[in-house]
């Protein structure tokens, strides 16, 4: 039997409501909020509002008044006397009952005929009933959407996903219900196109949302899991990157995976100034890559938002079975004796029911001076590792599994732990930091089977030219003649990168013929030749104001010793 109450003390007028911002509030005053009503069944139901489920809750009796537990959380509704009728003083934020965990309730009010559906598959839990509705166009109220594929798991949940993926009712309801979401409105909406996209998509500063984390309990992002667990996977390996004004890398580094044994290669871009855009669409446009422009506002994270949409967004990600999310100074290998090539690999890895693959970094050397490196590949000029080396790893990931990503780990879409393995397939241990998903250190690494070499800093040219741009996970930077905050507290770095002639060579997977037939052969086709050439005639036209800006740079430098240590060896070294 259905009963309705109001929240509050009829007698003294005081009662729950919600302000027009959604927020609760306990008290008397009703000229901004509406009442919220409360439906129960043997002790669970609903909080309403208007006609719409606000919360889904069960109650327990404690004498003459009630505690109210939101069932999506558990935590109870908790209200300070103090502060009636203000804000932020009423919510489902206690994990005990105690004397503000208690309410009255009175005016048993009449039950509304919309709620026997909600309290039918209250009853049984069935999802399967929900989605039919969802079908039908009919709305469900998102709180209760939220509690129902809350209380599955992934496999019942994955169970009916599979049923339903391919439903155009189903997927249309979804759309419909969504409104908009960007959680799940792009990923469904690209698996409902029936055409491929021939020119690259656009993603503007309105997706700049996707560089702020998510809400793992957020409905929408549990639906969006399951769908990506369902998408069938028609490939090996992919590479997301991130790439904004790094035009002259780009053409070798792309050729390099591609030979390498990566079958597509999905390149976020934005923001450009050294016509590296042109370079990226001809690339894109004769299949090499995929190319996805961002457009980044003032203070958005480029890197963090591209590969977060590349997950929930990009469906094309999900079809396959690994994803590696690098840089473009970042090149994968692995040990061509032990394996027959990179699905090897990644078959011989992932076969230990691995979620994410954890790559050591081998740092490159540097060079102070180079007068070729508008010319001249990386893979030829640089050819030692760094005398100095850091802890630090990059992932190969299942899509599927990362509800979102930094620039060096991924984070589960259930917010637990990720299975992790190193290199050698073996348990991933990494040094505890004060964000406890950072993985971004390895306690020990290995650098068997598998690594990545890591063209960080190169030569001393390059170093102003990548600190010219913005660092991929930090706010985005427009100026163009510019110099960063990590500019100077790099130099240190680059220093201990210097290369001594004594070093081990990098050793690629693919050989140095190989990379060099292959990035000629993008070149020979003439659109992508000709914007390679743009882009190195603006590079070399903005690095040299780059360092006609340089000394006027240091001259602001705070006179600090470990800074001024660093100015002396410009000077020195450099000007």
């Amino acid at each position: 039997m259905i009963t309705s109450y109001l929240v509050g003390n009829s007698k003294d007028k005081e009662f729950l409501y919600r302000l027009p911002g959604g927020q609760l509030s306990y008290g008397s005053l009703y000229k901004d909020g509406e009442l919220v009503q409360m439906h129960l069944n043997s002790g669970f139901g609903f909080l309403t509002c208007g006609n719409k489920i606000i919360y889904v809750v069960r109650t327990e009796l404690h004498d003459d008044k009630v505690s109210i537990c939101e069932l999506s959380t558990r935590q109870f509704l908790s209200s300070n006397p103090r502060f009636k009728d203000r804000s932020g003083y009423t919510n489902f934020n206690r994990e005990q009952v105690s004397t503000w965990e208690l309410f009255e309730t009175s005016q048993q009010i009449e039950s509304p005929p919309w709620l026997d559906f909600y309290f039918s598959i209250l009853k049984t839990g069935s999802l399967q009933d929900v989605f039919d509705r969802i079908k039908t166009g009919e709305a469900v109220d998102i709180p209760f959407l939220s509690y129902i594929l809350n209380i599955h798991n992934n496999a019942h949940l994955d169970h009916i996903i599979r049923d339903n993926i391919s439903n155009e009712d189903f997927l249309k309801g979804i759309l419909k219900l969504a409104n908009g979401n960007y959680l799940i409105t792009p990923l469904v909406t690209e698996l409902t196109r029936t055409h491929i996209l021939d020119k690259p998509r656009f993603i503007g500063v309105d997706r700049d949302i996707y560089g702020r984390g998510v809400d793992l309990r957020n409905p929408w992002l549990i639906l969006n899991s399951a769908i990506r667990r369902n998408i069938n996977k028609t490939g090996k390996a992919c590479i997301v990157a991130t790439a904004r004004n790094e035009g002259i890398y780009i053409v070798e580094w792309v050729a390099y995976h591609l030979a390498l044994g990566f079958e597509k290669i999905f390149i976020y871009s934005n923001n450009n100034q050294d016509g590296s855009l042109s370079l990226l669409r001809a690339l894109h446009t004769h299949g090499h890559i995929e190319l996805i422009e961002s457009d980044v506002g003032s203070g958005g994270n480029a890197q963090v938002k591209a590969y977060t949409h590349s997950l929930l967004a990009n469906s094309s990600v999900n079809q396959f079975e690994w994803c590696a999310f690098i840089d473009v100074d970042e090149f994968i290998t692995f040990e061509t004796s032990k394996f027959a090539n990179l699905a090897d690999y990644l078959t011989w890895a992932g076969a230990t029911g691995a979620q994410v693959i954890a790559l050591s970094w081998i740092l490159a050397a540097n060079t102070i001076h180079s007068k070729s490196w508008l010319d001249e590949p990386i893979t030829g000029r640089i050819r030692r590792t760094s005398p100095f080396q850091s802890n630090l790893i990059k992932c190969i990931v299942r899509p599927e599994s990362a509800a979102f990503s930094g620039p060096h780990y991924p984070i589960a879409t259930n917010g637990c732990a990720l299975s992790i393995v190193n290199a050698e397939r073996q348990r991933y241990y990494y040094e505890s930091l004060e964000n406890p998903a950072d993985i971004t250190r390895a306690i020990a690494p290995t650098f068997k089977n598998a690594h990545l070499f890591h063209y960080e800093l190169k030569s001393f040219p390059e170093l102003i030219w990548k600190y010219s741009r913005n660092r991929g996970n930090y706010s985005a930077i427009t100026e163009d003649i510019h110099l960063n905050d990590h500019f100077m507290d790099r130099i240190a770095h680059f220093r201990k990168c210097l290369d001594n002639g004594q070093a081990e060579l990098i050793k690629l997977a693919v050989d140095a013929e190989t990379i060099k037939s292959k990035t000629a052969a993008l070149l020979a086709q003439k659109e992508i030749c000709d914007a390679q050439n743009q882009v190195k005639a603006l590079t070399l036209e903005r690095y040299k104001k780059l360092v006609e800006f340089l000394p006027l740079f240091l001259e602001k430098v705070p006179s600090e010793d470990r800074l001024n240590r660093s100015k002396q060896w410009i000077f020195e070294n450099f000007l």
